[in-house]
């Protein structure tokens, strides 16, 4: 259901920007999702859907909600790791992947003006854990936030926290 949402959601801004109007069947949907999706996340979905798998769009977006709660300025209170962004990004990590993907990525602290950083793009955060998700291994690979999975790893755990904060 929440992949479905993410999409919804992504078709929905692509109908505002096309002057199409929405059915009844899409309305309805887009009721529900509220209870799978904080209003945080609308903002995020056309580049869930952009980078990543169908199959695995849940499974980012519970693990974003999780890390950041959809904070794109979310940073970690640790002092050793510097978790940065949506997907709570380090600095490490984000060096690594830069070196791959020079072209996608920017360095960490790369002055960006409407985020402060690149780490707080939005943009640049999810396409980072994409490559570290698909790329960086030889299969699907969410092994990086591990620490989070209590939270993201069962979605009745997941649902269960997201009504409490809402």
């Amino acid at each position: 259901m929440i992949a479905n949402c993410v999409v919804v959601y992504t078709l929905l801004a692509s109908l505002f920007t096309t002057a199409l109007e929405p059915n009844m069947a899409t309305l309805e949907l887009l009721e529900e999702c509220g209870e799978y999706l904080p209003q945080e996340s609308v903002q995020y979905c056309p580049l869930l859907v952009e980078n990543f798998a169908i199959e695995d769009i849940e499974t980012v977006t519970k693990i974003i909600f999780c890390e950041s709660r959809f904070d794109n300025k979310a940073l970690s209170s640790s002092y050793t790791y510097q978790d940065s962004g949506l997907v709570q990004a380090i600095p490490s990590s984000w060096g690594w992947v830069k070196a791959k993907y020079p072209k996608s990525i920017p360095y960490w602290d790369y002055p960006d003006l409407a985020y402060g950083f690149a780490q707080y793009n939005p943009e640049y955060n999810i396409k980072f854990a994409s490559h570290l998700i698909y790329d960086m291994n030889s299969y699907t690979n969410f092994n990086h936030w591990n620490a989070s999975k209590w939270c993201w790893g069962d979605t009745d755990e997941y649902l269960k926290i997201l009504r409490n904060e809402q």
